[in-house]
């Protein structure tokens, strides 16, 4: 079931915003001017306050240049492939937020991806959910070839499956995200990597404990793996409006201060423990977006 929420944005930049309850914020007091409908839409429940919240600043910076807006809310697990589909039609959703594709194919030529990463190579950084009794297993691994016999699980038509395969590792990309835990849990795979950001929260959701599943301690995997606005071809203003906008905010430090809101105790988590950290080339991802290395090796990772 598509279930829409329209958010009567009222947005001043403070942290505290996310009341989602928005009115339009208002352009040039000039001159008339249509309203600038988003259709938002969001995977990642685990990541979805901040990137909301990122997307609510950008607009905000560039209110006296441009229209008002609404944004109407789609609540749907759209899945990745259709996600992409709908997104180039630009009609059903415009913009959301997701790791970087290559423009390979029709339908992602007809994406505008935002050459911003907004969580600054943090997704990068994987965790493994495992079988709790495969615990030992995993603690005897350190690098890419003891990680070869490791079967990885991802959800149908995900980009990180190319990076897996890339670095000679053995991957079963089958099934719908939800379905994912159950199949671990039965043994259909060994191990599902997810972002620091979002698996120990998505593992409680979908109830982890009772499955028998935990995060492998000690053990990070890390690509390069930007996390950018995704924005439809068809809609070049919002693409314009909300690059200029993360522009903005980059430079006057209020990005950055909504990614500490969020993320500082997590970096300072991961910049205290002494895990072990098998680094993944991905081979999709075009130098200028970021580094082969760690992209946060500048906090101290």
């Amino acid at each position: 079931m598509r279930i829409w929420r329209k958010l009567h944005l009222l947005f001043g930049v403070s942290v505290c915003l996310l009341t989602l309850a928005v009115s339009g914020v208002q352009g040039s007091a000039t001159q008339e001017v249509d309203v600038m409908q988003i259709r938002y839409w969001n995977g990642t429940a685990a990541r979805d306050s901040y990137e909301l919240a990122l997307l609510l600043l950008a607009l905000d910076k560039t209110a006296a240049d441009y229209p008002p807006f609404n944004i109407t809310r789609l609540e749907a697990d759209l899945g990745s492939d259709r996600a992409r589909h709908e997104l180039a039609r630009g009609e059903l959703i415009n913009i959301y937020a997701a790791p970087y594709r290559a423009r390979v194919g029709e339908v992602e030529t007809q994406i505008v991806q935002v050459p911003n990463p907004l969580l600054k190579g943090l997704l990068g950084y994987r965790n493994l959910i495992i079988r709790e009794k495969d615990l030992a297993r995993f603690e005897q691994i350190s690098n890419k070839e003891e990680l070869k016999p490791i079967l990885i699980g991802q959800g149908r038509s995900w980009p990180d499956v190319a990076i897996y395969r890339h670095n000679g590792l053995q991957v079963m990309d089958e099934g719908l995200f939800s379905n994912l835990f159950a199949m671990l849990s039965l043994g259909r795979f060994d191990c599902l990597p997810l972002g620091v950001v979002e698996a120990k929260a998505t593992l409680a959701a979908f109830d982890g404990d009772k499955l028998d599943l935990t995060i492998a301690p000690d053990l990070l995997l890390y690509y390069p793996w930007p996390v950018l606005f995704q924005i439809s071809g068809k809609h070049p203003l919002l693409a314009e409006r909300v690059t200029k906008g993360l522009a903005l905010a980059a430079k006057d430090g209020s990005f950055d201060a909504l990614f500490d809101h969020y993320y500082g105790e997590l970096v300072e988590q991961l910049r205290e423990q002494e895990s072990k950290m098998i680094v993944l080339e991905n081979p999709t991802l075009k130098e200028k977006m970021g580094l082969q290395e760690p992209q946060l090796t500048a906090l101290g990772l």
